[in-house]
């Protein structure tokens, strides 16, 4: 699945990370809200392989470093 709006391709990246580490926590037996911090340039990463368009840094933090509706 590869997302036209960059937006959305961010969230989604970022709720892939999440979910990942979520099910490595409970395989480990050692789920930690601390593995739920996600540097910048990993979402960025995550979000150009589900993204067409180009997911440019500032599109990454103003989302990442935000508080948005």
């Amino acid at each position: 699945m590869n997302f036209d709006n960059v937006t959305d391709a961010v969230w989604t990246a970022t709720a892939i990370m999440a979910y990942n580490e979520y099910l490595r926590g409970i395989r480990s037996k050692s789920l930690s809200v601390a593995n739920f911090y996600f540097k910048q340039p990993d979402i960025l990463k995550e979000a150009k392989n589900i993204c067409n368009n180009d997911v440019q840094n500032a599109r990454t933090s103003q989302w990442y470093n935000a508080c948005s509706p």
